[in-house]
């Protein structure tokens, strides 16, 4: 499989995993009002937010980890005695992952504030 079409394919998962998690609390929200007044729905109510929680603890621990990256590229890059080319590389890295650092904390913001 060509690395276009794979690219492709991952960024269409991963906005069909977003929507899938924003019906999710979206459905989270109605679940809580109706709840309320039929209590069957409450079971159904506290799966939605073991979800959610789950959700959570995964952008959490994503965040987690991409924040040691970009830590260990940092100690790389200063205590390492690298080529220009390798430091230029690992500062390319280093930035490409705060970019996806700052998305997942936006994604965390988004979920944590439903």
């Amino acid at each position: 499989m060509e690395l276009s079409k794979r690219d492709e394919m991952i960024i269409r998962l991963q906005e069909a995993i977003k929507d899938n998690q924003n019906d999710v609390f979206i459905k989270i929200k109605e679940l809580d009002s109706v709840q309320k007044e039929n209590r069957f729905l409450g079971s159904i109510y506290e799966d939605y937010r073991r979800y959610q929680n789950y959700i959570v603890d995964k952008k959490e621990q994503e965040k987690q980890q991409m924040e040691k990256l970009v830590n260990y590229l940092e100690k790389i890059i200063l205590e390492a005695n690298l080529t220009d080319s390798m430091t230029r590389r690992a500062i390319m890295e280093q930035n490409r992952i705060l970019g996806q650092l700052n998305n997942v904390k936006s994604e965390l913001d988004k979920l944590v504030s439903k």
